[in-house]
């Protein structure tokens, strides 16, 4: 995943049906905004001189019966 910051793959997490949205609903606002804090902080780590280049995964499955 190629994104400009690690802020903005933050958004894009907030703003899909993630895994992430289920979590973090549970939270009052104060604790997601930490939360959100903390996960842009440590995506830091997959900035380079192109932007923000990490790791995301897709898995879909499909099944008959």
């Amino acid at each position: 995943m190629r994104l400009p910051t690690a802020r903005d793959y933050v958004e894009f997490v907030r703003s899909s049906a993630s895994p992430v949205q289920q979590i973090l609903a549970g939270l009052d606002a104060a604790a997601q905004t930490r939360a959100g804090y903390d996960i842009e902080t440590r995506l830091a780590a997959f900035t380079t001189g192109e932007g923000f280049v990490g790791p995301n995964e897709l898995v879909l499955t499909a099944a008959r019966r």
